[in-house]
């Protein structure tokens, strides 16, 4: 009697069995989603097109203005499947890094909300939770840079220390899986600044069970070949590296691995030619300038690693470093920022700590977006009211004259949210 009901249900083109032919799971397929363009795509109506190649020895951006390309990390977007959102819509994100002269957004892209469930017989499926925030800046002309991470549980031998998601790069039996998502996301969003894989593998941060810089090192080989067979012009950020272990107080152990340890293990393995450009973290460590300073000791050791092992050409993204508002007052967390800045944007010719590598750093990302958004301290706006009002810190108003010609800033702005 069902196989009957369910035939009928097939041949009725009523619009009122459809909720039925769900239930029942007889509905046929639907067509292919119009939301895609011919090469796989998100179709954005926009005019922004993908960047050209890059080119070994060149920087990955142009400058934006004679500066150098800026934007800050993705926090508070409404939506976030970080489960930290909640604050801001696309557009106001947009409005956020537009409105200090920057041009990227740095996005975390989930690999276990994309795909919760294994692949069957090989076909993957996938959900995209990260249509909304991509549309919504590409048509604002913000580039996202799109950082994957977050093993689902099904891609590791061991899910302790996990929560939602597992900050642990995949099983070596599961690195294709991964690689087949960094394709898929190289296919639908080529409008990405570039793509930047994992977070901080060298400490617990990014790899709670232990970094292995050799088996990182083959997880980015192989997300980089299935990039670059999908979008050869795309590029492909390898490390972002935490600056754990810049200092010699702080050594190797079995749950973070020294900076310049773990670079040296990804060279020695490869890693050099198979990113377009090495991505770092160098937060400071202090308000002083000297040579101390985590900010200086992280270019000092990479870039120390790098001539080592003849790789003095990599180019080098700031991806991640800002000052939280408990170290500082407003006025002080700006002049360490904004010094930083001109550090790597436009340095003193007569400073006294330069910064070793400047001349290989093609972007500069600060952490974060907006304050208050789960415990997060580092954010360059703070939200009044839900999706509507918001308030400027001292550093967003500073970098929005230094950079973007604001000659005030308001107490609170209100972008519009599409």
């Amino acid at each position: 009697m069902i196989a009957g009901l369910c035939g009928a249900l097939l041949l009725a083109a009523v619009p009122a069995h459809a909720g039925l032919c769900d239930l029942l799971s007889t509905c046929p397929a639907p067509p292919p989603s119009s939301d895609l363009d011919p090469d796989g795509a998100l179709h954005v109506a926009t005019d922004m097109m993908p960047l050209p190649g890059p080119q070994p020895g060149r920087p990955l951006f142009d400058r934006v203005d004679g500066h150098l390309p800026l934007g800050l990390t993705e926090r508070g977007y409404d939506g976030s499947p970080n489960g930290s959102g909640r604050a801001a819509t696309a557009a106001q994100e947009a409005a956020f890094v537009r409105g200090i002269g920057g041009t990227m957004l740095r996005v975390p892209v989930l690999w276990g909300h994309a795909e919760p469930a294994a692949p069957l017989a090989g076909v993957h499926t996938y959900g995209w939770e990260r249509d909304d925030l991509y549309r919504g800046l590409v048509t604002h002309g913000v580039r996202p840079i799109l950082t994957l991470l977050g093993a689902p549980r099904w891609a590791l031998n061991s899910s302790a220390g996990c929560e939602d998601v597992c900050e642990q790069p995949p099983v070596g039996a599961r690195m294709d899986d991964f690689a087949a998502f960094a394709a898929a996301v190289a296919r639908r969003y080529p409008l990405a600044a570039a793509i930047e894989i994992w977070n901080e593998p060298n400490n617990h941060h990014g790899s709670v069970q232990g970094p292995d810089p050799a088996a990182y090192t083959a997880l980015l080989a192989k997300a980089y070949d299935a990039i670059k067979a999908q979008r050869p012009q795309m590029r492909v950020l390898g490390g972002a590296l935490g600056a754990y272990g810049a200092g010699a107080d702080q050594p190797t152990t079995a749950s973070d691995v020294r900076l310049g340890d773990f670079l040296g293990v990804m060279l020695d393995s490869g890693a050099g030619a198979h990113m377009d450009g090495l991505s770092l973290h160098p937060y400071p460590n202090s308000l002083v300038d000297n040579p101390a300073n985590d900010f200086f000791r992280v270019f000092s050791v990479v870039t120390g690693v790098l001539d080592a092992h003849g790789a003095g050409a990599e180019r080098l993204v700031a991806s991640e470093f800002g000052v939280p508002t408990t170290d500082a007052l407003p006025g002080a967390r700006s002049r360490v920022l904004q010094d930083r800045w001109h550090d790597l944007n436009d340095p003193d010719p007569a400073a006294a700590y330069p910064v070793p590598g400047r001349d290989r750093v093609d972007g500069v990302v600060f952490h974060t977006d907006i304050s208050g958004i789960d415990y997060d301290r580092y954010g360059w706006l703070s939200v009044v009211t839900n999706q509507t009002t918001f308030r400027p810190q001292q550093v967003w108003c500073d970098f929005a004259r230094l950079l973007a010609g604001h000659q005030t800033c308001p107490i609170t702005i209100r972008p519009a949210r599409t």
